[in-house]
This record gives C-alpha cells, sequence and structure tokens, in this order.
C-alpha cells in the first residue's frame, strides 16, 4: 500500500521532536491534505495515554518501547512496504554509514545520478519521497532500531558484521542479531543477501552471497585501512553482480570516494602531529583497526559511556602494543585504565579536552594521534558527530560559545527549575556541546523578598530562589551577565547575594558589581588566540554602579568602555560587548541604539551581543564585525509580557571561533506556555541581516509599532489610566518629566520617537526587499 493511502485521513500521534519526527510533520503537510495530526515527545507510558485517540502512533526510531501497539508504525516500515523492490538495505555494527555512501557514490555517478541515499545516516526517507521514480535505486542505510519492527525486507540486503553493540537496549547478542536479521528474514528467492564472514548463520530464502577480503580485488582508495577495502568489496559486488555495472567504471568511482566525516577522518598536522578523528568507532574492533591502519600511529584516545560491552580484546591489544600511548576518558575509559592495570604507557584523564591536551604533550613529533573512543557518546555528547566536532575544535584551537536570551524564574517560570521536562534535550544539547555558557541573568538570585511588595510593583520585579544557580550549573551556563534592569530589584543585597551565589560554584559575572570597578571588570578566555568579553546597561533602569554604591556598567560610560575594549585587544584577539539596551518588544533597534553599538564596533570590539528587548531581532554583518540586537526570551514568562507579540520566541547563538575568523549558529527557541517548557523552534522571520539601506527603510514602521507596544504595556500594569486615554493623555505620559530622566543624550525618548512613527505614514517600507520583515512588524500593530 502507498504511504499515502495508508496515512491520509487518519488521525496520526507523531512520537518525537527530532529530525525524523519534524520529517514526518512536513510528508503529512506536504502529501495527506485529509490527515490530522499532533506531534509529542513523552514516556511510553504517557503515548499509552494517547494511544484510544489515534489511528497511529509514528515513532522515531531511537524511542524504546516495551509494548507491542498495532498502532506503532515508522518511516521506515511504511517505506519499505511501498518501496522495498527498489531498496538495497546496508546494516551492521560498523561500516554501514561508509558502505551506503560509497555504494550511492557509484551508483549516482555511474548511473548519472538516479539513486537516493537516506536513513540512519540522518536523512529521513520521507525527505525524498517525491525523488523516487520507478527506476530509481534506493541505498538505505539500517540500524538495529529501524530494522527492529520491519515486516518487509528490501529487496537487496547488506549484513556487513556483527559485534556487541547496543546492549544497554537489546540486553543480550541474542536480541541485538533478532533485530538486526529482520533485514533479511522476509526476503524472497528473487532477492539478495550479501554478508561478511562476522555474521552468524540465518536463515533466508534470498540468494546468499558471503563476502570475504580478497587481496587480490584491492582498490587504490583515498580511504585508509584493510576494513574499507571490504567495505569496497560489497559496493563492487552489488554494482556489478545485481545492477550489472560496467567494472572498470565501478572501480573507478571506487578509488574516487574521499569518505565521511568522523570516519578516520584526517584532521591536519598541528605541531608536527597528524591528527585523526574516528568518533564514529563506538566498539573495541574498530578501535583497533583504526589504530592499525594509520601507519604513523603514536597515540589513542579512548573512552566514553559505558554501555557494559565486553572489552577483551581492546585491554589485550593495549598489552600486547607498548608503542602506543593511550589516554582514558569518561566511564568506559576508566574501566579499561582499571582492567589493563599500572601500565606506563596508559594514562586516565577526565574527559576530550584534558585528553586532547594530554596528547599533544605525549605524541612524538611525526606521529599520529587518533580519537577512537570504543564507546559510544551519550550522556556527554549528542551524538557521535557531536563528539567528533568537538574533538575537531579542540585540535584546531577553536571554542564555542554560546548566549542564552533573557532568564527569569518567577511568575510562569516559578519553581520550574524543578522540572526535568523545562529544556528539552535538543536544548540541553546545543548547551553541552559549548565551551562556554553566558545566560543572561535578568534580576537577582537571593530568598525572595515578596513581603512588602505592593501588586502593582510585583509586576515588574523579578526574584530568582537559589536554587536557580544550581539549575544554570547542571546547564553548563558558567558565565552569567548580571547587568541589567532588574538586578537591583531587591537593591545592593540582590547584587551581593547573586555575586555571592556565582562564586560559591566558580561562576564567572560580567556587566555589576559592588562597585564600579567590580561593574567593569574584564573577563578573558584563553582560547581562540584570546576572548574578552564585559557587559554594559542602559543607564537610567540597569542603575549605574559608583566607586561606593552597588550597580551596573553603564553603556554611556563612552571613555570607560574605549579602555576596556582597548585593553582587551593588547591581548585578546576578540573582544565582545554584551549589552542590555535598546526598546523592548521592538523587531529592530531605534536609531539611537543602532548607532552606539556601531560606535562599539569603531572603538575595536568585534562582535555586540545584546539583551533586554524580550523579543528576537535582527543582526547586522558590519564587514568582518557582527551585531546581535536581541535574542528574546530564554526562560522568562509573566502576565505582563503574555500582552505582547512574540515574546514566547527567543534564540540561542553559538558563536565559534578559531584564531582568524569566526562563526555563528543561530537556533530558534519556542517557550511552550501551558506546561511551561522550552523547545527549538523554527528561527523567527525577523532573524535576518539588515542592512543599512532596508534599515532605513523598515526602522520607522518598527519605530510605530514600538510605540504600540508600549501602549499595550501601559495599560496592561495601568488600566485605570491608560484603557481609555485620549491621544493627549498618551502624549502627555510619553513626554512626562519620569519618562526623560535619562542622562542626556542617552536614549531617544518618545517625544523624539513619536515623529519617527510618523514617517512609516509615507509608506517608504513598500520599497523595501525585506517584505517578510514588512509583514512581520505589521502582524504586531
Amino acid at each position: 500500500m502507498k504511504i499515502t493511502e495508508k496515512l491520509d485521513n487518519k488521525h496520526i500521534l507523531i512520537w518525537g521532536k527530532g529530525r525524523e519526527g519534524k520529517s514526518s510533520e512536513k510528508f503529512l503537510l506536504e502529501h495527506c491534505p485529509a490527515a490530522t495530526y499532533e506531534m509529542v515527545e513523552g514516556s511510553e507510558d504517557d503515548i499509552q495515554k494517547l494511544s484510544a485517540d489515534f489511528d497511529y502512533i509514528l515513532k522515531s526510531p531511537g524511542i524504546i518501547t516495551h509494548i507491542e501497539d498495532p498502532k506503532y508504525i515508522s518511516q521506515t516500515r511504511l517505506f519499505m512496504e511501498e518501496f522495498r523492490s527498489q531498496v538495497v538495505g546496508i546494516t551492521g555494527t560498523k561500516g554501514k554509514s561508509t558502505t551506503s555512501s560509497l555504494l550511492y557514490h557509484v551508483l549516482h555517478d555511474v548511473r548519472n545520478g538516479n539513486a537516493i541515499l537516506c536513513g540512519n545516516i540522518g536523512l529521513p526517507c520521507f525527505d525524498y519521497y517525491d525523488d523516487i521514480s520507478k527506476d530509481t535505486i534506493v541505498v538505505y542505510e539500517l540500524s538495529c532500531h529501524q530494522l527492529s519492527d520491519l515486516e518487509t525486507s528490501p529487496h537487496v540486503a547488506v549484513f556487513l558484521n556483527l559485534y556487541e553493540d547496543h546492549l544497554d537496549r537489546y540486553i543480550t547478542m541474542e536480541n541485538y542479531f533478532r533485530a538486526k536479521k529482520n533485514i533479511t528474514i522476509h526476503q524472497g528467492p528473487e532477492d539478495y543477501l550479501f554478508y561478511g564472514n562476522d555474521v552468524p548463520e540465518i536463515e533466508t530464502a534470498a540468494k546468499k552471497n558471503l563476502l570475504e577480503f580478497d587481496r587480490s580485488m584491492a582498490f587504490d582508495m583515498k580511504l585508509q585501512g584493510a576494513h574499507n577495502q571490504f567495505n569496497a568489496t560489497f559496493v563492487y559486488r552489488i554494482c556489478t553482480e545485481v545492477f550489472g555495472l560496467d567494472p572498470d567504471a565501478v572501480r573507478k568511482s571506487i578509488e574516487t570516494f574521499t569518505g565521511l566525516h568522523h570516519r578516520l577522518e584526517f584532521v591536519g598536522n598541528f605541531d608536527g602531529i597528524d591528527f585523526y578523528n574516528d568518533s564514529i568507532s563506538t566498539i573495541p574492533q574498530a578501535t583497533i583497526q583504526a589504530a592499525t591502519s594509520i601507519k604513523n600511529t603514536g597515540t589513542l584516545l579512548i573512552g566514553g559511556m559505558d554501555r557494559g560491552i565486553d572489552y577483551t580484546t581492546l585491554i589485550a591489544f593495549i598489552k600486547d602494543h607498548p608503542e602506543y600511548q593511550y589516554i582514558c576518558a569518561y566511564e568506559s575509559g576508566k574501566r579499561i585504565y582499571d582492567e589493563v592495570g599500572d601500565l606506563p604507557y596508559c594514562h586516565l584523564v577526565s574527559d576530550i579536552r584534558e585528553s586532547v591536551e594530554m596528547a599533544r604533550k605525549i605524541t612524538p613529533q611525526g606521529k599520529a594521534c587518533i580519537m577512537s573512543p570504543a564507546a559510544a557518546s551519550y550522556t556527554h555528547f549528542k551524538d557521535f558527530e557531536a563528539r567528533g566536532e568537538k574533538f575537531c575544535q579542540l585540535v584546531k584551537g577553536e571554542t564555542t560559545l554560546v548566549f542564552t536570551g533573557d532568564i527569569g524564574f518567577d511568575r510562569y517560570m516559578d519553581h520550574k527549575w524543578q522540572d526535568p521536562k523545562l529544556l528539552s534535550k535538543r536544548v540541553k544539547d546545543v548547551l553541552s556541546f559549548a565551551d562556554h555558557v553566558i545566560a543572561n541573568v535578568e534580576g537577582p538570585i537571593m530568598e525572595c523578598p515578596k513581603n512588602d511588595v505592593n501588586e502593582g510593583a510585583k509586576q515588574l520585579l523579578h526574584f530568582m530562589d537559589p536554587a536557580v544557580a544550581d539549575f544554570l550549573c547542571e546547564n553548563h551556563c558558567d558565565i552569567w551577565n548580571i547587568c541589567n534592569n532588574h538586578i537591583k530589584d531587591a537593591g545592593v543585597e540582590g547584587i551581593a547575594s547573586t555575586l555571592k551565589e556565582a562564586e560559591k560554584r566558580g561562576i564567572k559575572t560580567i556587566g555589576a558589581g559592588m562597585n564600579i570597578e567590580e561593574a567593569r571588570k574584564i573577563l578573558t578566555l584563553p582560547e581562540a588566540g584570546g576572548i574578552g568579553m564585559f557587559g554594559v546597561g542602559y543607564q537610567r533602569a540597569c542603575r549605574k554602579a559608583t566607586e561606593t554604591e552597588a550597580g551596573c556598567f553603564s553603556w554611556s560610560d563612552l571613555d570607560a568602555i574605549r579602555e576596556a575594549i582597548t585593553e582587551i585587544k593588547k591581548t585578546c584577539r576578540w573582544c565582545i560587548v554584551v549589552a542590555h539596551a535598546g526598546e523592548e518588544f521592538t523587531p529592530l533597534p531605534s536609531p539611537y541604539t543602532r548607532d552606539r553599538y556601531h560606535l562599539y564596533l569603531e572603538m575595536g570590539a568585534d562582535i555586540v551581543v545584546a539583551h533586554h528587548p524580550h523579543v528576537p531581532m535582527n543582526y547586522e554583518m558590519v564587514g568582518d564585525k557582527a551585531i546581535f540586537y536581541s535574542l528574546g526570551n530564554f526562560i522568562f514568562d509573566t502576565d505582563y509580557q503574555r500582552s505582547q507579540y512574540n515574546t514566547e520566541k527567543g534564540l540561542l547563538l553559538s558563536l565559534k571561533f578559531s584564531k582568524d575568523a569566526f562563526s555563528f549558529t543561530p537556533y530558534g527557541l519556542d517557550i511552550i506556555r501551558g506546561d511551561e517548557h522550552v523547545d527549538l523552534g523554527e528561527l523567527p522571520v525577523i532573524f535576518q541581516d539588515v542592512p543599512e539601506e532596508e534599515y532605513k527603510l523598515l526602522s520607522p514602521l518598527s519605530v510605530k509599532m514600538h510605540i504600540a507596544a508600549t501602549r499595550r504595556q501601559m495599560t496592561y500594569l495601568d488600566p485605570k489610566r491608560f484603557k481609555n486615554a485620549t491621544e493627549e493623555e498618551w502624549k502627555a505620559h510619553f513626554e512626562e518629566p519620569m519618562r526623560t530622566g535619562r542622562v542626556p543624550g542617552e536614549t531617544l525618548d518618545f517625544f523624539i520617537l513619536c515623529p519617527l512613527a510618523e514617517q512609516a505614514e509615507k509608506e517608504d517600507w513598500k520599497r523595501s526587499k525585506m517584505q517578510d520583515i514588512v509583514k512581520y512588524i505589521q502582524d504586531q500593530m
């Protein structure tokens, strides 16, 4: 049955919000217009409570199930039912990604593009549904999780090998093998099975082809190692025997294949040492192969999550090869280190950073250092790819900083630090990958002084329980920007308590202190040629520190800011100004705010990361420098915020630095109201590089929107005064002295902003090339 026929007109629960879950959602929207669906995460118990309301439960492959529910289906299962006759399925404990990619490379090359690669390699099959014609060959990498519930096997099955793995899920090798062999047990006599001699005997009706390594067939490949020669043999036999392709053309194509990331990948030569990234190696046999494949191996980095697999072969290898240095890390590394005994060439460290640091010291010049863990990455990294990327960054001297938006644990977020589901796994993965996370802590961390505060004032006062400090530490927030308009909501006591809670946990702070010297302090990081940063905030609201009074570093202390930037640039390649300023609930900055941040760049800063508007804003590239005008909210949800647009949106900003350049990766965030949790979402439309000529056209419209947002806020906070206010009363409010009591020239006030907003009536914004932003702003009027 066609997938579309099976799913259309059905009510479907998509279980899992990762890559495949999003792919399923997209497929239903595009191909099954009569289908309805919901998309959730949760335990199997949670799903079973919902099961009765749905026709099917479309689950992602990584989800473990213990109940045999006939409603459970998967992309792989549905795809095989429709396209099995066109599929080459490839599985095995190791080598399946390389073999799948190599086969696709050859088929695509020799058959002039009529091939598709999908599956466990990170390419959901539903994404390619429209690309399949009757002549298309689909190369499908299949994990044990994807195979476990199959009732249809592919036309061509490839079973490379079987070693001990995934026992944390399958408990026994018998269970693991039972899942794997679904690749062939439903085949018929017209089908093919190619398998290696490490695979146990399987009962199947398919034409069986046992493959062994034949040195006479050796290929002149760019990939190193005998195992890659073996993988190439599978590809050669399938292409020539099943698909009848020209042997010479197949061989030539095989020999042009350059390999995949994280598979014995050459990272580069640094300080005379060759570094290789073999993060894909999660079992002992793969690590042994890596060590023997590289001729100048000097050091092996091993260890990761301990899944209870048998390390006997690796321990024997270590004892038999004292010519190598072994650096062991994490739980499995500790087990290996303990089991090999007291060997002078075996070393124990805590993590991948220490592993690379030691490798630089003990690996002789001219030798190779290979990161080949023989263990899974989970609990320490999102996946083997994240582990490999981190290794490459460390080797190259790169570092990653992640900046959060505004954090406030009160109102709807009160006590939510106790909820393990507050941050989704995907959000936690972004935070855990960073070398440093800079959190924008919007308020004092202290025992909350909630008495003697009237109800009206409570709306704009923010306090956070000391337990929040532990939550931030657990989520890798090791630097706090505390320069903001709420840090003194409890006076000097609030700043003192926040600094104390940070110091107790080894957290660094920027932007505020018990006096002006503390508030202006510079934080420097040694990585990537040196990174220096400090925090500033606009003066009226952020309460400027003095020589004797606690407070913030004012963004109007231009001489002091210039001095700080100059000081940083003496020793650091990079200077970041973290600012808390600008206009709230506005998608684009006012001209004054924009000019101020440009001034910081002219002073020598490289990047400005700004907060305070509580909504995501645009960014701007200024040559090779950047301004990020607002990251919006991260963990922040109040009633007065709910009266505005897009306050449930935010950004995580990942900045990667080397000595020569920086790059950034933005992650959209959604604050899911109701059960109050934060997950990755779509990037906001406004997060674009808005060049100066476009800004001039769009900013009057944005300022007009800001006036509307301010009216909404004041009406919410003081309905008696503003609900039925006349235009004259609004004007009087905007111009009253309390709203202009800033340092002269510090910022534009409403009596200047209002004429700017009136310029929007000229409709110059209609000439903008960024009409998606125009619509975004108009929708918030």
